[in-house]
């Protein structure tokens, strides 16, 4: 005997769930976001030049092949379609960490390297921002 099990509701049921969701990344902190986004996008009237670690890490195709993959539970309907969402998350946040301690960017004004040091990644002084990176499901 075939048993034949109709899961095209609960696949809908999934996508429609997680079709509301949006995963979002970046500084959420307000103390932190206006220095973020002066690195993300350059200030060039105060001599900051864009030094960016979202979008780079967005445009990477990597990273986008291991927030699809990350998403294929979605079609399988037993999983929780916010696990696959979290998932993402968690990837998204990884990764543009990693990026701002690995990509190669314009060094620090000459006065910045006097208060920071020479050879200092110029995302990185205290760790603030970095510690201040994190994605989240909305």
């Amino acid at each position: 005997m075939i048993k034949y099990r109709n899961n095209i509701p609960k696949l809908l049921e999934n996508l429609k769930k997680a079709g509301k969701k949006s995963v979002q990344v970046g500084v959420f902190n307000s103390d932190v976001a206006t220095y973020a986004a002066a690195n993300e996008f350059g200030v060039p009237s105060k001599n900051i030049p864009e030094r960016s670690f979202i979008r780079m890490t967005l445009n990477k195709k990597e990273v986008q092949e291991k927030c699809r993959d990350a998403l294929e539970p979605l079609f399988n309907v037993n999983e929780d379609p916010m696990q696959a969402l979290d998932k993402v998350a968690a990837i998204l946040t990884a990764e543009v960490k990693r990026t701002m301690t690995t990509a190669e960017y314009k060094p620090n004004a000459p006065e910045t390297i006097k208060r920071k040091g020479p050879g200092k990644n110029p995302l990185y002084d205290t760790g603030t921002l970095q510690k201040s990176i994190m994605a989240k499901v909305v």
